[in-house]
């Protein structure tokens, strides 16, 4: 079934607007991020719902919702330590559920391809931004794009 494609959809609809309220006005819009949340957990719900009754599915991969769980978590704790803003927390676990919902039997974890691609992306860009005297730097950019780079290792692979 097709139900991970909705929340792709959607994200691809949010992208450039998150994009470019994060770089202007280094916000993540709310009302944004809950039209991607809404399509995730009908997506997710429906995974659940179409999942093998054998238990394989829970002995290979852990469900997209406890994936989405466990990234808030732990990104959480970076914005209590101030690291990061609680827009880029939220979307973290949305892209995170996402990506846990492709179907990915030959290719590797993508939520961890994202996060290196996400790393790869800004650290030159945090380097620059911090000799011009910046002090904070929008993350949505570096997220979506390590997002979509994932999306392509998966299509690749697939």
């Amino acid at each position: 079934m097709l139900f991970w494609l909705a929340p792709l959809i959607v994200i691809a609809g949010i992208t450039a607007p998150l994009v470019m309220s994060d770089v202007t006005r280094l916000r993540l819009p709310n009302r944004l991020i809950l039209v991607g949340y809404v399509a995730f957990a009908c997506a997710a719900e429906l995974h659940t719902l179409t999942a093998p009754s054998n238990g394989a599915l829970s002995k290979s991969a852990p469900s997209p919702a406890l994936v989405c769980l466990a990234t808030l978590v732990g990104a959480g704790g970076l914005w209590m330590l101030g690291a990061i803003g609680m827009g880029d927390v939220k979307l973290m676990g949305l892209l995170a559920g996402c990506l846990q919902l492709l179907p990915s039997a030959n290719a590797p974890p993508l939520p961890a391809v994202a996060a290196g691609a996400t790393l790869l992306l800004i650290a030159p860009a945090a380097l620059l931004a911090f000799s011009y005297g910046r002090h904070s730097l929008p993350l949505g950019p570096f997220l979506l794009a390590g997002f979509w780079l994932a999306v392509l290792v998966w299509a690749g692979l697939g």
